[in-house]
């Protein structure tokens, strides 16, 4: 994947052969999983315009974001996140949006938040925390954060009658607890994308997290490396 600043290497000539093309995609996610989410909303969910989504670790409006593309397509939604200083970026940012600033588990109360060099790996979990040190990320603090649970923050937050179209879930550890506890029988987003690893990409059915969304009506639709994308097959068009 190019990023725009590599461009600057290219020859002027090849710069602008490449943002005048009509083929080339914009992407704001880490390895373009905003551009297989809207060709999902688009050809099987036929929703690629002014939907609704919520973003839980939502971390940056623009930096490895999986709804940016969304916005600029008429997109609202919520944002979740449990450091304040990102919730003031979307705050300016995205003004009309609903923001939530608090950890997502399965139980509501409090839970030490740990803060790394990058802001995109800091989490609630402990052993995920103890992973990152062990990479060379750098702890650089911790902070008592309130926790709520996804159904908690739904219910406070999502406007009566309001559909979820798109859900994403990026919460550094937490991940496939918070789905799991997620009421599919009365929040039910169209297209789900989740971060899982330890996923055997050869044994997918064996994998807790893909064999219970498929038991509960949806469909494996895509993989980008670690971010794996789920339709609700009662929603598709295919």
């Amino acid at each position: 994947m190019i990023r725009l600043p590599m461009l600057e290497e290219f020859p002027a000539h090849q710069y602008f052969d490449i943002v005048r093309n009509a083929n080339t995609k914009i992407t704001y996610s880490q390895v373009g999983e905003d551009v297989i989410i809207i060709n999902i909303l688009l050809y099987e969910i036929k929703k690629a315009y002014q939907g609704f989504f919520v973003d839980a670790g939502a971390y940056h409006p623009t930096h490895a974001s999986n709804t940016r593309l969304l916005k600029m397509l008429k997109w609202t939604g919520i944002h979740i996140d449990a450091n304040p200083d990102a919730i003031e970026l979307f705050n300016a940012a995205y003004p009309e949006d609903v923001k939530v600033c608090c950890g997502v588990g399965t139980e509501a109360g409090e839970l030490v938040y740990h803060q790394f060099d990058s802001a995109g790996t800091n989490t609630l979990s402990v052993e995920t925390a103890e992973e990152w040190k062990r990479m060379g990320r750098q702890l650089v603090g911790t902070r008592v954060v309130p926790v709520k649970t996804i159904n908690q923050i739904l219910e406070e937050s999502l406007p009566a009658g309001q559909s979820i179209d798109y859900m994403n879930i990026d919460l550094e550890g937490f991940d496939r607890q918070v789905l799991a506890d997620l009421d599919l029988s009365r929040f039910r987003p169209s297209v789900i994308s989740i971060e899982l690893f330890g996923v055997d990409i050869l044994a997918l059915g064996t994998d807790p997290t893909v064999a219970y969304l498929c038991a509960n009506g949806y469909k494996l639709a895509a993989v980008a490396q670690i971010t794996y994308i789920f339709v609700d097959l009662s929603k598709t068009s295919r």
